[in-house]
């Protein structure tokens, strides 16, 4: 379609888009990762400070981070 129209076509990689998402406003947890449990901490959890790829959070921190980024320069929700 953009060649048939003469446009210019840009794309970008959102394979690690998730992974950029900081959780500021929200309190997640997970248990320690098996190959990663500490000997002297293993009653301990891992507080997640970004999202991660699979969280149901992870596609609405990174809308959010999107639509501010995007009403930063000029656009506005429909």
């Amino acid at each position: 379609l953009a060649a048939h129209f003469r446009l210019h076509l840009h794309q970008m990689d959102v394979q690690t888009t998730f992974l950029h998402g900081s959780l500021k406003n929200e309190d997640l947890y997970m248990e320690q990762p098996p190959y990663f449990i500490s000997p002297q901490e293993q009653h301990k959890v891992c507080r997640l400070l970004k999202s991660l790829y699979g969280l149901k959070q992870s596609s609405r921190v990174w809308y959010q981070r999107f639509s501010n980024f995007l009403q930063a320069l000029g656009y506005a929700p429909l």
